[in-house]
């Protein structure tokens, strides 16, 4: 299942695993459709979507991670504990993954330190700008040294501050396929580590 080939004859435990190895695969691979992530909360009753960049799965803890701003509203929302949805899609692997669950906020912990000091100088620009996210902007420019990269690494440690990782623990996965044999989708739901159930669904 290395190559993420998924075809009609599969399983649900070939399925299963194949959903976190191409997670996986997605997190370290910034080409694979799964690298970007759909993440949906719900804030004073209203849902909110948007995109994110999947950094990191655990197949074992059956948990994903992705980065954020803690000025922005979602950071807000999943510090909430209300549940959480993710979405990935990648159209050559004929793929979507749906992820329910609830987030485990990291922010000025250890982990939060461990991912920021591999979070390259160019890649720290986010954290760095001035104005809150959302907020009005009297101008769409950002300063010199963020526009042009010419901050040092030292300078950009200040973005620390603003820094969070996500950990989404995923309590139901929802698989859909589209194949011209006939779509297929299943549905796997977990209690901590453990595969509670794992079924076919009408597609």
């Amino acid at each position: 299942m290395g190559s993420f080939q998924i075809g009609v004859s599969h399983g649900l435990s070939e399925i299963e695993q194949a959903c976190w190895e191409m997670m996986e695969n997605a997190s370290k691979n910034r080409h694979a459709g799964m690298h970007h992530m759909v993440v949906g909360t719900v804030r004073e009753g209203k849902p909110e979507i948007r995109t994110v960049i999947l950094r990191g799965v655990s197949r074992e803890e059956r948990r994903v991670f992705f980065h954020t701003d803690s000025r922005k509203e979602m950071f807000t929302d999943m510090s909430s504990g209300e549940p959480i949805s993710l979405l990935v899609y990648d159209q050559q692997l004929r793929s979507q993954i749906r992820m329910k669950g609830h987030a485990i906020v990291h922010h000025m912990d250890e982990l939060c330190k461990q991912r920021w000091a591999k979070t390259a100088d160019y890649s720290r620009r986010s954290y760095l700008q001035p104005g809150v996210p959302g907020l009005p902007a009297e101008s769409p420019e950002l300063p010199d040294k963020l526009r042009d990269f010419s901050y040092t690494l030292e300078e950009s440690e200040v973005g620390f501050n603003n820094f969070v990782v996500m950990e989404c623990v995923i309590d139901n996965m929802d698989w859909y396929f589209a194949h011209h044999q006939g779509n297929r989708r299943a549905n796997f739901g977990y209690e901590g580590r453990a595969l509670v159930h794992a079924r076919w669904l009408n597609s």
